[in-house]
């Protein structure tokens, strides 16, 4: 696939519908609960959802748990492509290594979530590791784009 065919745009647009969804839930969960409770109750989406009765779906939380899971799907799979389109712009002796290599760390890395254990880990030791990343990682390629762009000039 050409960098033509790929509509950035498009992404962009999915991605921020995306945050603005998850930034909403997050607004709704600090309304509906008291900052003193939140820490008192497990899953407050699901118990939001739990407790509100639609005419329409009989457990609303089943619906949104797949819609939560098509969503989750469909951004490792923009990810991938973000990674196989920037990585492949430049020629590379061994493209399907790289790509098999790609494919074994993702399939590796989501073995890993099965294990509850290991999701508590993440959530307890790397929860505030997200937002420094968020902003040095992008800051870093930049910074290396420019000085990759000095040197080729």
């Amino acid at each position: 696939m050409t960098e033509d065919k790929v509509r950035f745009k498009d992404i962009l647009i999915y991605q921020l519908i995306i945050t603005l969804f998850v930034a909403f839930i997050i607004l709704i969960v600090e309304m509906y609960f008291a900052k003193a409770s939140l820490p008192y109750i497990t899953e407050p989406v699901l118990y939001i959802l739990k407790s509100t009765e639609v005419t329409f779906v009989k457990r609303l939380d089943v619906f949104f748990l797949y819609m939560w899971l098509a969503w989750s799907i469909i951004s490792c799979s923009l990810i991938i492509l973000n990674i196989r389109i920037i990585y492949f712009r430049k020629e590379r002796k061994h493209p399907k290594l790289a790509m098999a290599l790609l494919h074994i760390i993702l399939f590796f890395g989501s073995i890993g979530f099965i294990n509850i254990r290991v999701v508590e880990f993440l959530r307890d030791h790397f929860q505030y590791l997200y937002i420094p990343v968020t902003v040095l990682l992008p800051l870093f390629i930049i910074w290396n784009n420019k000085r990759r762009d000095k040197y080729v000039k």
